[in-house]
This record gives structure tokens, C-alpha cells and sequence, in this order.
């Protein structure tokens, strides 16, 4: 059996233990996530990077702390401005 080269972060557990709740709040018609939604622990190497990644697909997200706080982010559509004369 493979093993995971960098094993589970502590807020890495906890996105995923949200992530499976939220399908199963979901098959209820009760989740409080937006639909779509990126699970991402903020104790990851390159979090920084996913979380930009995520901004310019503007996909929510859902940023899990390891000690349980959870923060969740939607991004708005781009606005196109006329340029200054």
C-alpha cells in the first residue's frame, strides 16, 4: 500500500472530516457551503498559491484552520471599467 510522502497536516484532517460532511449536507438539501466549494487547509505548503489559484477560477472556498475555525471565500465576477480618458 502507497503512503502519502508528507502526511495529513492537522488542519488538513479537518478539511477533509468538512469536506465529507458537506456532501452529506448537501444529499440533504442542507449545506452551508456554496456549491463548488474548495476545501483548503491553511497549514499546507503552498497554500498561498492554491488560494490564488482558486481566487483567479474565482471558486469558493472553504479555508480550514487547525484549530477548527473556518473561513469561506467567494469571489465576485470581474467588472469590466471604462478606461480613463
Amino acid at each position: 500500500m502507497a503512503e502519502l510522502a508528507n502526511p495529513a497536516t492537522a488542519a488538513a484532517a479537518l478539511a477533509a472530516q468538512r469536506f465529507e460532511l458537506a456532501i452529506e449536507l448537501a444529499i440533504a438539501g442542507k449545506s452551508p457551503y456554496p456549491n463548488g466549494a474548495a476545501f483548503l487547509a491553511s497549514d499546507l505548503p503552498g497554500f498561498g498559491q492554491m488560494l490564488a489559484r482558486y481566487a483567479r477560477e474565482r471558486t469558493p472556498v472553504v479555508i480550514v484552520y487547525p484549530d477548527g475555525e473556518e473561513r469561506v471565500l467567494t469571489f465576485l465576477q470581474a467588472v469590466d471599467h471604462p478606461e480613463a480618458a
